[in-house]
């Protein structure tokens, strides 16, 4: 197992410094919560040593976001442990910036997520389920 590694990114709203830790596949969770400390996040995981996590988020006027990352147990099928330089690390940490608006109207919201997780490789109803719980309780 490879050791983890530090870099630090500069980010549009907030400064990053990251460790990455191989032994776990939170680094994509982890990396949107602090590149996006003002949106409160839901992160599912579908899959086991690879799969998809679907995070939704929601910031402090309502509106909803949307990130989904794959993930897996080699650097030949996960991005992140597959970085070695600073410049893939700062690409990974472009790309979370990166985020689906979805907007605020809760129906079009459920909508929007049932249909990005009936197609992830290992959807659980109770992901969907979870999800729904999450925007009925922040919705304004």
């Amino acid at each position: 197992m490879e050791e983890s590694k530090k870099y630090v990114y500069k980010g549009k709203k907030a400064n990053v410094e990251y460790e990455i830790d191989y032994s776990i596949n939170s680094y994509y969770d982890d990396a949107l919560d602090e590149l996006h400390p003002d949106i409160k996040w839901n992160h599912q995981t579908f899959g086991s040593y690879q799969g998809e996590i679907i995070s939704l988020g929601v910031d402090k006027e309502g509106n909803f976001y949307y990130k989904n990352n794959s993930y897996g147990s080699c650097s030949g099928c996960d991005w992140v442990q597959s970085i070695d330089t600073e410049e893939g690390a700062i690409e990974f940490f472009k790309q979370q910036e990166v985020l689906d608006e979805i907007g605020n109207d809760k129906e079009k919201v459920k909508e929007y997520i049932k249909k990005e997780v009936e197609t992830s490789w290992d959807f659980e109803q109770k992901n969907l389920h979870e999800l729904n719980e999450f925007i009925d309780k922040n919705v304004k």
